[in-house]
């Protein structure tokens, strides 16, 4: 199932009011990827519940109104980036069958900064369906350790209140706007230099990045001599990128048998000590992940060699 989850109010961030349509495009541009893969995930709940035989109509009427409104914002802010561009709406008009001049009334580039501003991410809910149709060796773009990296660090970007816009970034870090725009596209692998300086301009936690870059370079983060630690923060560094769910959320998001608990995920995110397989798997994928990369990180948590030899339905 898919539902909107909401976001505690707060004031629009500096870098959400627009000072320039070039602004605008870039940001137009950052949502319709945030948007694209709230798409993938929304099309793999649906085919769960669709093929399930056991799913409700409710919950399947929630998918398809996720997607009818996840459509209808990418269509609003493809026009308004079209605008900004300043390139003509004619072809945009006539695929929506609607006059040029009804396309710029019905999305307002002032309308559209508000949404994207405040706009809250579809919940993505793990099935046993949508376990078993990405296998290990077949990771789809979305999940690769890339593009959770590029995630968090846009996430943080979005979120500093001392960055006002890309070009401002990639100036202070003395690199061309469009290497900014790629890093956060998951189009370029950052160096650790560029992103410990992105932490350091827009407030990130540089601990939890560099978890995530280790991973997104090496295919593995980086080891401590506190093994629990290092999985405790690669799961914090997932949990960041996916938007900072929280424990109800990913709750209700893991349809499983046996379901998770909440002392399952105070023990994997705080400790003491580490939860069984099951869980950490199914909050790696919850958390957009791949299952393979953290079970090297939880077989050392256990101090126990572990090969990934489970079938795909663990996953």
């Amino acid at each position: 199932m898919s539902t909107r989850s909401p976001r505690p109010s707060a004031s629009v961030p500096p870098q959400a009011r627009c000072t320039s349509d070039e602004e605008r495009a870039a940001r137009c541009t950052a949502a319709l990827r945030e948007m694209s893969e709230d798409g993938v995930l929304l099309a793999d709940s649906l085919l769960g519940s669709s093929t399930s035989g056991t799913a409700p109509a409710t919950e399947q009427l929630r998918d398809a109104i996720a997607v009818r409104d996840l459509a209808e914002e990418m269509i609003s802010t493809l026009v308004v980036r079209q605008r900004a561009e300043r390139k003509p709406l004619d072809e945009l008009a006539q695929i929506l069958d609607l006059s040029v001049d009804r396309l710029r009334k019905k999305y307002s580039p002032e309308t559209v900064d508000s949404r994207l501003a405040t706009r809250s991410r579809p919940r993505y809910t793990i099935t046993e369906t949508s376990k078993a149709t990405e296998p290990p060796d077949a990771p789809t773009r979305l999940r690769q350790p890339g593009q959770r990296l590029a995630s968090a660090l846009h996430l943080a970007y979005r979120g500093s209140t001392t960055v006002r816009s890309q070009r401002e970034l990639a100036d202070r870090m003395g690199v061309d706007p469009s290497y900014v725009s790629r890093v956060f596209s998951g189009e370029r692998d950052p160096s650790w230099p560029h992103v410990k300086a992105i932490c350091e301009l827009c407030g990130g936690d540089e601990k939890l990045m560099e978890s995530l870059w280790g991973a997104a370079t090496s295919w593995k983060p980086r080891q401590t001599d506190d093994p629990a630690g290092d999985l405790r923060t690669y799961l914090s560094a997932l949990r960041y990128a996916a938007g900072s769910p929280d424990d109800d959320t990913i709750l209700a998001s893991a349809m499983t048998s046996p379901a998770l608990t909440l002392n399952d995920l105070t023990q994997a995110f705080h400790g003491p000590g580490t939860p069984s397989w099951h869980v950490i798997s199914i909050l790696t994928v919850i958390l957009h992940s791949l299952p393979q990369i953290t079970l090297p990180l939880w077989s050392r948590a256990h101090a126990t060699p572990t090969t990934c030899t489970a079938p795909a339905e663990s996953f």
